[in-house]
């Protein structure tokens, strides 16, 4: 067993490697950036008490948690083209469906405290309890 590594390909592949890499740091970047802007958003319009602003972006949680990232991908590349005949270029619209796929993970992350707190005064825990979880947990 005398294995030999022929680098060969890779090097002569090189170039279109880098460029891969720039695309997808390119899209890294702008996906978190929306996602974590957008999250942060639509985390304070589901912990609003009006349930007209609350029910439009529940469901917009649940729709984008529930359904497998590459689904939405493929939608976001075939049918939201075809459907609103809208046709966008590839790598902006990789961008938006795991920006949108993002921001509905960081939604419900930032919505968590809330939760807690909501816990927290329904059970009627002790003061000193809710501030070691729910205070200075952060």
């Amino acid at each position: 067993m005398n294995y030999q590594f022929d680098l060969f390909f890779i090097a002569n592949g090189l170039w279109p490697l880098l460029k891969g890499l720039v695309v997808t740091l390119q899209l890294t970047v702008a996906a978190n950036i929306i996602g974590l802007t957008l999250g942060f958003v639509i985390a304070l319009l589901v912990m609003s008490s009006n349930p007209i602003l609350r029910w439009p972006f529940t469901l917009f949680i649940e729709f984008f948690r529930c359904t497998p990232a590459l689904v939405q991908i493929v939608w976001f590349f075939y049918c939201i083209p075809i459907i609103f005949d809208v046709y966008i270029d590839a790598l902006t619209m990789g961008i938006l469906a795991i920006g949108l796929n993002l921001a509905a993970f960081n939604a419900e992350a930032y919505g968590l405290p809330s939760r807690e707190s909501k816990v927290i005064s329904t059970t009627r825990l002790l003061r000193w309890v809710s501030l070691r979880f729910n205070e200075l947990s952060m």
